[in-house]
């Protein structure tokens, strides 16, 4: 049996879910480091960092990096487990 980890966040966004790597990415640039020290801190490259972004930012309708900043410093991250 397999699990997957689906992530969310509160409010209006309850019923958008987000990959574990979206998730990790915004929560080190929303403390503050550049794309570049996110993309270093796991191993991947800058346009892949960037490419995170831009799906959480299509996915709130936010439309750029400052806004989907405040909205990830005012909201919790909650999850769900899906089992197969």
């Amino acid at each position: 049996m397999w699990q997957v980890m689906k992530y969310y966040l509160e409010g209006k966004y309850k019923d958008t879910y987000f990959s574990k790597r979206e998730i990790e990415s915004m929560s080190y640039f929303s403390k503050g480091n550049t794309v570049k020290e996110v993309a270093k801190s796991m191993s991947l490259s800058p346009r892949t960092v960037e490419g995170y972004i831009n799906n959480v930012k299509v996915k709130t309708g936010c439309n750029n990096k400052s806004e989907l900043i405040k909205l990830f410093k005012n909201q919790l991250i909650h999850t769900n487990n899906f089992g197969s």
